[in-house]
């Protein structure tokens, strides 16, 4: 857990070019106020912001709306501070025709100037879909790779040769840049942005209540009690699949998961390995150890309690297989991702209500 605030904070100064898609800038700012409530969940007393933003319209002014995304006066204190670190944020440009949208990038050549300046100053960089054309327009992506949405990609190798195009989702350009595809990614991209300018813990709680993720979800709905060791429908690998995610918090064999779906340990293997790309033995553990680090990260129960409701009778084995997976031990990821509050606080807040 983060013991002190990251004062003066990461700031993130938002662009509104012409023809900005100004969605995507309130999406920005809706993930920092995010970010910054789960920070403030884990700091405590001690939080004193963790990202501000200040938004900025295509003269490169404090836009009129400066005030208004600001919903408190430490929101406002924040974003004129000095910060550690500062990132420029470049929305998506409205796209009819590849013609309209090359004038729009000729008419942003102020933000592209700025742009050219802000890489030179150590800014860290960040542009979502068509916002990549401006960060090629300023010579910053020239003999590297930058993610470039299919219906436009002819148009953009035209415009910028030097550039290689990716399929990618997200690209890490350089070391200071950052670039994702689609405008659907602001959420995901502005997380990465503040993990990689120094706020990886909160990153990563944020990431965890702010996308989907298919693992933990397929975890999350195999919690209850109740087995499905009755169903018999479909393939093996379904009911092997099924069974184990069911029995995971019990000592089990892959044995006795080949022995339910009917099949040879060898055949099943041969299934997982064929469909899944991974072993069952490998499975079964990717299950314990994503529930294992949900409850690290947001109940109280013992490392011993967790490791019995993982299947394993021997806690050291459970933190060796834990470590070997993550990197940490069961306690340090727990003091390092935690959602909660302090335990502490915790107990105080009980009685917020009477108070």
């Amino acid at each position: 857990m983060d013991k002190h605030p990251v004062d003066p904070p990461v700031c993130l100064d938002l662009l509104l070019p012409a023809d900005a898609l100004h969605g995507a800038v309130y999406c920005a700012i809706d993930t920092c106020r995010a970010i910054n409530s789960i920070a403030r969940s884990r700091s405590g007393r001690l939080f004193d912001g963790a990202v501000a933003w200040r938004l900025f319209g295509e003269h490169l002014q404090p836009h009129s709306g400066q005030d208004g995304v600001h919903r408190s006066a430490d929101e406002l204190r924040w974003s004129i501070a000095e910060p550690l670190s500062r990132a420029t944020f470049v929305p998506p440009l409205e796209m009819v025709t590849l013609p309209q949208l090359a004038a729009s990038v000729q008419a942003n050549a102020r933000t592209v100037a700025h742009l050219r300046d802000a890489a030179a100053q150590g800014h860290f960089i960040c542009a979502v879909g068509t916002g990549v054309w401006l960060v090629a327009a300023a010579g910053l992506l020239e003999g590297r790779r930058a993610p470039v949405q299919w219906s436009y990609q002819s148009g953009f190798a035209r415009s910028y040769p030097q550039v290689a195009i990716a399929n990618e989702e997200f690209v890490r350009a350089a070391d200071r840049i950052l670039l994702a595809a689609t405008p659907s990614s602001v959420h995901e991209c502005v997380i990465e942005l503040t993990a990689i300018m120094g706020l990886g813990d909160v990153a990563h709680a944020a990431r965890e209540k702010l996308l989907f993720d298919p693992a933990r979800q397929f975890a999350a709905s195999m919690m209850p009690l109740e087995k499905v060791s009755g169903i018999t429908r479909d393939s093996p690998l379904f009911r092997a699949v099924q069974w184990i995610a069911a029995h995971a918090e019990l000592p089990v064999s892959i044995k006795d998961a080949a022995a339910h779906a009917a099949v040879s340990e060898r055949t099943l293997a041969r299934l997982f390995q064929q469909h899944l790309g991974v072993s069952p033995h490998d499975f079964l553990t990717d299950i314990r150890m994503k529930r294992a680090q949900m409850w690290l990260e947001v109940t109280l129960r013992s490392v011993e309690e967790i490791a019995h409701d993982c299947g394993y009778a021997d806690v050291s084995a459970f933190r060796r297989v834990f470590k070997g997976k993550f990197g940490l031990t069961p306690i340090e990821h727990r003091t390092r991702y935690t959602t909660r509050a302090p335990r502490a606080r915790w107990k105080l807040e009980r009685f917020g209500d009477d108070a």
